[in-house]
């Protein structure tokens, strides 16, 4: 099994907004207050080559992030106040996939760790693959309050039909409930960021990787028990991050959430978190 990083671009958002302070709609408010932003973030998609079919885990952003006019009212005023991307058509997940000579038919499983936009704006390119998203996830980006909690499925493609994912009683570490995708390889809610946020976790000689996606922005704040400022609920995102640190402790873990700069230094020098 061979697991790869792909960097689709890069953004840059408030500090408020990487980590939260206050309760409630203050806490979203704070991050308009906020008048700095993080240095560049990395948007990663990761490709694990399985024996069982090739899986993607987000589809990362692409060059249309960059287009206001992609963007509902209340979105758009978040999004250009908040985050500055660096994106370019060049780098797209179908161009990073190709420096490794394959091409978006090549991808079985697309798994979509949620729904927010700058880990889904290449589904475009993935009309042939199944896609994975959680069933409440799919729910949740339906609702009245959708574009509050940063969806904008008017953005999706037309024949989006996603594998919605409910979860078996099998228990993985802390995580009470699980879904076995392929050998090795299982999905696990880890809510509080979005409404239906799921995490993989893989298996591979001896390590376990757990990707993360944004349920923690890096591992700096995984272990220190930081909440973004966006998160759908406080309190699940908090204990989606107790429950990490369980795993960790457990297991020796490799942890990739999806914007961490250190992300791809752990990930090819196969460093164990410590927790």
């Amino acid at each position: 099994m061979k697991i790869h990083a792909l960097t689709t671009g890069n953004v840059k958002i408030k500090n408020r907004f990487y980590a939260g302070k206050g309760a409630g709609i203050f806490r979203k408010l704070n991050i308009f207050r906020d008048k700095d932003f993080t240095s560049r973030l990395p948007i990663h998609s990761y490709l694990i080559e399985h024996k069982e079919g090739n899986i993607l885990i987000d589809t990362g952003e692409t060059a249309d992030a960059l287009n206001p006019k992609i963007y509902p009212a209340l979105n758009k005023k978040f999004i250009f106040n908040n985050t500055k991307f660096f994106i370019n058509k060049d780098i797209e997940i179908n161009s990073r996939l190709k420096t490794l000579g394959l091409k978006p038919e090549d991808i079985k499983w697309v798994v979509c760790t949620h729904l927010h936009q700058d880990h889904i704006g290449g589904l475009k390119y993935f009309k042939n693959s199944e896609i994975l998203v959680s069933k409440k996830e799919y729910k949740a980006a339906h609702t009245l309050l959708k574009n509050l909690n940063g969806y904008m499925p008017g953005n999706w493609p037309k024949w989006f039909n996603p594998h919605l994912i409910e979860y078996s009683k099998e228990a993985i570490g802390p995580f009470t409930s699980s879904y076995k995708l392929a050998e090795d390889v299982w999905l696990v809610p880890t809510e509080g960021h979005s409404n239906g946020h799921m995490s993989p976790i893989i298996k591979n000689n001896g390590n376990y990787y757990f990707f993360a996606g944004d349920s923690a922005f890096s591992e700096e704040n995984m272990i220190n028990l930081k909440v973004d400022g966006v998160c759908s609920n406080y309190s699940k995102a908090r204990k989606t991050l107790i429950n990490t640190r369980e795993f960790i402790k457990e297991y020796p873990t490799i942890y990739l959430p999806q914007h961490d700069p250190e992300s791809e230094k752990r990930l090819t020098n196969n460093i164990v978190t410590t927790a």
